[in-house]
Order: C-alpha cells, then sequence, then structure tokens
C-alpha cells in the first residue's frame, strides 16, 4: 500500500477535527475523499503533508512513517499538495510558481523539460506564461496550482477542492488534466465537493463526516448506491 492511515486524531485546540481516522491509498489509482464542508478532508491533506501535526496515529507512506515529519522532507519523499484555494505567488508570474513548485529539484533541464510538458499540455499556459498569476481566471489559476502540484514530480499529489469556483466547461478541463495525471501513472487522492464527478473518476472512495469515516467502497459501487446518492451526492 502506498499510503496508510491508522487511528489517526487531529485538533485544533479543544476540537477534534479528526478522529481515529482509518484510510489506504493503493499506488497507481485514484482515490477520493468526499463529504460535506467542515467535515474534516483538508485537515487530513494538511496532517499528511506536515502542515498540522497529529494528536496521535500513524501516517505511513511506501513504508515509512511520516506523521509529524516537516513538509519540506515530505515533498522530498514524493507527496505533493495542490490546496484549496490555489495558494499562487499573485504577484509572481505563471513560470515563476511552476519554478517554485520544483525548488525541491536540482535537475534544471529535467525542470525545463517538465515545463515545456505541461505548457504543451495547456497552450493557453503558454500564452499566459510571462503573466502574473494573480490576473489569470480562476480556472486557468485551477491549472498552475496543479501543475505546480506536478513540477515536484510527486509520486502522490493531493488535490484539495481542484473544481471549486468553475464554471461547468472549466470543471471538465480541471476533470480532464486529473484523467491525465492519473494515465502517467501518479498516484492521487482527490477531495472533491463535486461527490458524483469524483466518484466517476476515482478507483475508491471514502465519505467522511464530522471528522469520521462513514462509508468506503469502490467508487463505482458507491455511485449505484441509491442511499449514498441521496445522502451524500444531493439526490
Amino acid at each position: 500500500m502506498m499510503l496508510s492511515i491508522k487511528d489517526l486524531n487531529v485538533a485544533y485546540g479543544m476540537i477534534r477535527a479528526l478522529d481515529d481516522v482509518n484510510l489506504e491509498v493503493e499506488e497507481g489509482q485514484l482515490t477520493t475523499l468526499i463529504g460535506s464542508n467542515g467535515a474534516g478532508k483538508s485537515t487530513l491533506l494538511k496532517t499528511i503533508s506536515g502542515l498540522l501535526k497529529p494528536l496521535s496515529g500513524e501516517i505511513t507512506f511506501m513504508g515509512t512513517s511520516i506523521g509529524g515529519w516537516e513538509p519540506e522532507k515530505v515533498i522530498k519523499l514524493g507527496i505533493s499538495h495542490c490546496p484549496e484555494g490555489r495558494k499562487l505567488f499573485p504577484n509572481q508570474t505563471v513560470m515563476e510558481n511552476l519554478r517554485i513548485g520544483a525548488y525541491v529539484r536540482n535537475d534544471k533541464k529535467g525542470i525545463d523539460d517538465d515545463i515545456e510538458k505541461y505548457l504543451d499540455m495547456f497552450p493557453r499556459l503558454r500564452e499566459r506564461s510571462n503573466q502574473k498569476a494573480g490576473l489569470l481566471s480562476g480556472g486557468e489559476q485551477q491549472m498552475v496550482a496543479i501543475v505546480r502540484a506536478m513540477m515536484s514530480r510527486p509520486k502522490l499529489v493531493m488535490l484539495d477542492e481542484p473544481s471549486m469556483g468553475l464554471a461547468p466547461l472549466l470543471v471538465q478541463d480541471v476533470f480532464n488534466l486529473i484523467k491525465e495525471i492519473k494515465k502517467s501513472g501518479v498516484t492521487i487522492l482527490l477531495i472533491e465537493q463535486n461527490a458524483r464527478q469524483a466518484l466517476q473518476v476515482a478507483d475508491y472512495a471514502y465519505i467522511l463526516e464530522s471528522g469520521h469515516i462513514v462509508a468506503q467502497d469502490k467508487a463505482s459501487v458507491m455511485l449505484d448506491s441509491p442511499e449514498l446518492v441521496e445522502r451524500y451526492l444531493g439526490g
């Protein structure tokens, strides 16, 4: 198993955000975590990436226990995190934002080759490459954020609400990019409020509610479950 989380507990002060969470991500698969706002989804990703420290429990990545590690060590091990809200550097250009994503690497030619590959995939970003990221549309910013997360050449990329606030056509573009990342062999842990769309691209799914995992199964099985559809996917 590439990523294994056992009995993970995380709190903000006296408030328990994650309560004995158990979750696994298999190598080469797209695993999605769905649930309402405030369920603890983003907290889980922040804890895996080292931005939050767990109270207890274990996070194991490719056989290495990483709970409580500093973010830079987590990135160097092969996990990247595309955060909710994009978190680009608005006064830096698209190109500068992409290079920042590769800051743990020192293979200049490899970095240049990766940038060219992604700019070929997204000609719109090539057109905007010298423009400040803060001047891009929401969809363009999201593309930059996802590509920036890929610039560290991760084994596992964690995507937090990549379609949030985007028009339906742009949502499809984002999910097309996610499919391309999966095809390239990179393992994905996806948080997404658009539960139906997430289940359509995922291999396996977990549902998080108030800090607890309340359901898990193959994504295709969840899509075919009337009870789950009514409760979590809006009927």
